[in-house]
């Protein structure tokens, strides 16, 4: 009886999950690689901010917990691209978050083309209307790489009191 065609078949079938493991191991390596550069090219928007008076962020006048405050430009508030990459495709929205939760925006949602690495832009939106109500400001963008960004900031008082920046893994 002639064994050879049995074995070269097992043989052949180890050969393939070998192969099949190998090619799954590599994946993973890509999709740490393509992670690790996105990383060095990621861009990340705030609002431009500068130290609040001592004597304000400790007292905290109205409660307002914060210890940067929004600077303006010509009395408008500026983004700026604190990351390591360039920003492009910026969609920004200013909102009122009133008590009711019922939002008031502040701003006709707005498009910048790009924003470069440690750059600043002054949007329309006046720091004189952000005092004395809370907001929210969004911004969604993109890397070069393509993935999808977006930057939420909430603003008491024209104080920065809660950044969050995050990767969006669904389409905007």
């Amino acid at each position: 009886m002639c064994y050879l065609p049995l074995v070269n078949t097992i043989v052949t079938a180890v050969g393939i999950v070998f192969l099949a493991i190998y090619a799954f191991a590599t994946r993973g390596i890509q999709i740490a690689s393509q992670d690790q550069t996105e990383g060095q090219h990621k861009p990340c928007l705030t609002l431009c901010a500068k130290g609040r008076d001592y004597t304000d962020a400790t007292i905290e006048p109205g409660n307002v917990v914060g210890a940067m405050v929004l600077t303006n430009e010509k009395g408008n508030i500026s983004i700026q691209n604190l990351g390591n990459g360039l920003a492009l495709n910026v969609r920004y929205d200013v909102t009122q978050v009133t008590p009711s939760n019922d939002p008031e925006k502040l701003n006709r949602g707005s498009f910048l083309q790009h924003i470069p690495v440690a750059e600043s832009f002054p949007i329309p939106v006046a720091e004189a209307r952000l005092r004395g109500r809370r907001c929210e400001f969004v911004a969604k963008y993109q890397s070069l790489g393509g993935r999808r960004y977006v930057s939420r900031i909430r603003v008491d008082n024209a104080v920065i009191t809660e950044i969050v920046f995050a990767e969006i893994k669904r389409p905007w």
